[in-house]
């Protein structure tokens, strides 16, 4: 009987830890909407931009899965933007700015989640950070 609390609690835990990185994915995703959206800094081409906004969708779906490996499909919504106006953009006729908004934001942000589902659920970076930095005892 015991264990059924506790099973449904460690589940509540589990649930609750989804929501609260879901709402850090969708603030992250503000801030991948903004580096597709705003207008070009002096000096800045389209090119890096799109760069930039891959690395940190990246990254970005990364660190929400590896955090809540169990729940990795959490990470992908970071790239709410992205699908928000490339469907907006597909449903008006598809065309390549179109693709510029779907395709940068989506492919990497669950590409990085399902490789931090994946090294957060067998914890390597933890394991190999303790072997790195193990002290040895002094003889």
């Amino acid at each position: 009987m015991a264990e059924t609390g506790t099973s449904k609690r460690a589940f509540l835990v589990d649930i609750i830890r989804a929501v609260l990185f879901g709402l850090v994915a969708l603030v992250l995703g503000f801030i991948g909407v903004s580096l597709l959206f705003s207008d070009l800094g002096p000096g800045e081409t389209m090119t890096s931009r799109l760069i930039t906004a891959i690395v940190f969708y990246l990254i970005s779906g990364f660190a929400v899965s590896y955090l809540n490996p169990r729940f990795w499909l959490v990470g992908g919504v970071v790239s709410w933007g992205g699908v928000l106006f490339g469907l907006g953009g597909l449903i008006r006729g598809p065309t390549t700015e179109t693709l510029i908004y779907l395709l940068p934001s989506t492919v990497p942000t669950f590409t990085g989640a399902y490789l931090g589902g994946i090294v957060g659920g067998k914890r390597l970076i933890g394991r190999l950070t303790r072997r790195l930095f193990r002290r040895e005892p002094e003889v």
